[in-house]
């Protein structure tokens, strides 16, 4: 039961890391050191690994670019059906210690595989 929670409270971090990356709620450093700490971290639910692929890709675009070539990216990864307002909300994504969550993603990889 305790590693169910667990894997539901990472899928929630990696979520919200994406959507703040996405909604342009972590400022430019701050997106630039997630996408760079977390460029080997292994993602625990494949979507998200695609959908920070892709937000690496275009690591240097304004987050209102990210949002309007998301979709248009995925799909050409071959990934088309994926709901990309998942992550595209802008401003809805309170401010947060962003790389205090990036800690606890890469910490938790040494604990679970």
């Amino acid at each position: 039961m305790s590693e169910v929670r667990t894997r539901d409270k990472i899928l929630k971090i990696e979520r919200r890391l994406l959507r703040a990356l996405c909604g342009g709620a972590a400022s430019r450093s701050e997106r630039l050191g997630i996408l760079r700490r977390l460029a080997a971290y292994h993602w625990r639910h494949p979507e998200h690994q695609v959908v920070f692929e892709v937000l690496h890709k275009l690591k240097n675009a304004s987050p209102e670019t990210v949002r309007a070539n998301l979709a248009a990216e995925l799909t050409r990864k071959g990934f088309p059906d994926l709901d990309v307002a998942v992550y595209v909300v802008s401003g809805e994504t309170p401010e947060e210690d962003w790389l205090g969550l990036v800690q606890l993603l890469v910490n938790s990889e040494r604990v679970a595989p």
